[in-house]
């Protein structure tokens, strides 16, 4: 009995060995799992943390290219727009209509070079333009007549393609400098288009991008400097019909339109102008303004076009037999620039 009682003691004995040893090893195993796989972690984390340090680094280095580059790019256009003068004319050339393609209506001008137009020998012929003969009767020109401008754009020119051509004179605007864009022709010729676009945006919107972002690069350019500044751009929009001047970013536009015989919407009503009647005055250094005239502020190209989408709903308009809805009166869109030194509070005014 007691050599069988010894026995069942030492198998015992080896089975609990045996099952601490194993319970050991199991969490020796899981304590070795767990530290191997927190140094990959760690491992993993600073591998991230490399990445995104080089990313940083690969940003800064961007930007600093980039300010480099748009620096140059100005001082370029600056001396463009030496180059070119203070004026230029521009002649844009519309595409047919779809009534005038489905009367296979010609076109009436042909691109001769980058700033010739000429009329085409077609409708020369069909108009006999500033040609008599001798008994004074029009004759067809041998030549048709040409035209000189600046630069000229066929039908088939982008939006992009014609912003280019002004964008120089638009960045100044930024450094205190006045600039006129100004639209001409009859009615269908497609200033509105060219000026507000459709769905793509015209000039306006182009110019409001491209300030924003000048400006957001300017003042990044002064803060490296030590010199830090703040821009604020305002739109204000100016009506001029039938000798009177209309405020079409003031509540009260809307009441006026319909007693100036037009159609007008009320989309936005931002403000209401302070000094009744608008009036126009000239300055003793000759600038103009227009006291009492709303400048609403934007900080992004949409709210922009919301102010303007507002504004231009409020103008008059007539049907034409061109256009049903034909604007019948002289539109004056004008942003509004402010460069203020946060330090010494010296503004630089621009528009």
């Amino acid at each position: 009995l007691r050599q069988h009682t010894e026995r069942a003691l030492e198998e015992g004995g080896r089975d609990v060995a045996e099952a601490l040893r194993a319970s050991v090893d199991a969490a020796y195993s899981d304590k070795q799992r767990q530290l191997m796989e927190r140094l990959q972690r760690d491992a993993e984390r600073q591998e991230l943390q490399k990445q995104i340090n080089e990313l940083l680094d690969f940003q800064a280095s961007f930007q600093s290219e980039r300010r480099a580059l748009l620096r140059a790019r100005r001082e370029a256009m600056n001396k463009l727009q030496e180059a070119q003068g203070a004026i230029r004319v521009l002649c844009r050339c519309r595409p047919l209509s779809a009534t005038e393609r489905a009367a296979s209506e010609p076109s009436a001008v042909q691109m001769l070079a980058h700033n010739t137009i000429g009329l085409t020998q077609g409708f020369a012929e069909r108009t006999a333009v500033n040609a008599f003969g001798p008994n004074g009767a029009k004759e067809a020109p041998q030549v048709p007549p040409e035209f000189t401008f600046d630069c000229v754009l066929g039908s088939d020119a982008t939006q992009d393609e014609l912003f280019e051509e002004i964008s120089p004179a638009i960045s100044s605007v930024l450094r205190g400098q006045f600039v006129c864009v100004m639209a001409y022709g009859q009615t269908g010729a497609g200033k509105t288009f060219t000026m507000y676009g459709d769905g793509s945006g015209g000039l306006v919107r182009r110019a409001a991008a491209a300030l924003l972002a000048e400006a957001e690069m300017a003042a990044a350019e002064y803060a490296e400097r030590g010199t830090p500044v703040q821009f604020e751009l305002g739109v204000s929009l100016l009506e001029i019909y039938n000798d009177r001047l209309r405020d079409l970013l003031a509540q009260d536009s809307l009441n006026e339109a319909a007693s100036l015989g037009g159609t007008s919407a009320s989309i936005y009503a931002d403000s209401v102008r302070q000094n009744g009647n608008l009036d126009v005055r000239v300055a003793a250094d000759g600038s103009v303004s227009v006291p009492g005239l709303v400048v609403a502020s934007f900080s992004d190209a949409g709210a922009m076009s919301r102010l303007i989408e507002a504004g231009t709903a409020r103008r008059i308009t007539h049907g034409t037999g061109c256009n049903a809805a034909s604007s019948r009166s002289h539109l004056v869109l004008t942003v509004h620039s402010v460069m203020r030194d946060k330090k010494s509070g010296i503004e630089v005014r621009g528009r």
